[in-house]
């Protein structure tokens, strides 16, 4: 786009796909709808001259994302400004920059995160919060432990088998006990077809967690699936372990999918 929003400077780069926009403060209008502080959203280029802010001081980032680059983008009113007193911040190298004045602003970090999640899964472009995780994670070291934890999420909800075990193990490195960790690289491995790793795991959950019913289910289901599809007796052992796991489970969370689930192991 070629024109500014009014009151805004915006330096013209490569072609770009959308923007990100992030409230500071003030009062924002965009599609006919207030935003807020905290508010967020992500808009195609043509469409940020809709964008109209109520405050004169520093109100919006823009985020630009194109080619897998990340770029970022402050504009500051021109009535308070001169044209060249406006923040460009350009490539990835300049994310830290932005990143404290967010700070500054007492922007709260995981707000911020899950405003960037949220918007990049609306418009259909997830990989643009994976790298803005990674930058922020290589730029700001004391935040690598939660940076990753998000990436953890991140790559499980997007069934990214390889980097769900790969981060999993770097959170598991500093806190061998954390359930959540020890829950992604499970499925991780499931999803690897690790099937043995991944049943040793949950049953390490289980004995750090006794209610932890995911757990259960997991051992207990692949273990009755090995009944099944191999025609084992109910006597065998790994009917055994279908039926002890599925039990636990019931003993913590009686369903009737459970309950079900057990009938089939009736001897």
């Amino acid at each position: 786009y070629s024109k500014a929003a009014p009151g805004y400077s915006v330096i013209k780069r490569k072609k770009r796909e959308y923007i990100f926009i992030y409230l500071l403060s003030g009062t924002a209008f965009y599609n006919g709808k207030i935003m807020k502080p905290g508010d967020a959203v992500f808009v195609e280029p043509y469409f940020c001259n809709s964008v109209v802010n109520s405050q004169t001081d520093v109100p919006i980032i823009l985020w630009c994302s194109w080619d897998g680059d990340i770029v970022v983008y402050i504009a500051q009113q021109l009535q308070k400004y001169k044209s060249e007193d406006i923040y460009h911040l350009g490539y990835e190298s300049y994310l830290p920059p932005l990143f404290e004045q967010s700070q500054q602003c007492r922007v709260a970090i995981d707000s911020l995160l899950s405003e960037v999640k949220t918007s990049a899964f609306e418009i259909g472009h997830p990989q643009a919060y994976e790298r803005f995780l990674l930058v922020l994670k290589e730029s700001e070291p004391w935040m690598r432990r939660n940076i990753n934890l998000h990436l953890a999420r991140y790559y499980d909800s997007r069934n990214s088998a390889e980097k769900m075990v790969e981060i999993a193990d770097t959170l598991l490195a500093v806190n061998p006990g954390d359930p959540e960790s020890l829950h992604i690289k499970a499925r991780g491995k499931m999803l690897l077809s690790d099937y043995i790793s991944a049943i040793d795991i949950y049953k390490h959950i289980v004995t750090l967690s006794p209610d932890d019913v995911d757990a259960m289910l997991n051992v207990g289901v692949y273990y009755l699936s090995e009944v099944e599809h191999r025609g084992l007796e109910l006597s065998s052992h790994e009917a055994v372990e279908a039926r002890r796991y599925l039990n636990m489970a019931y003993a913590v969370k009686p369903t009737a999918h459970l309950r079900a689930l057990l009938q089939r192991l009736a001897l």
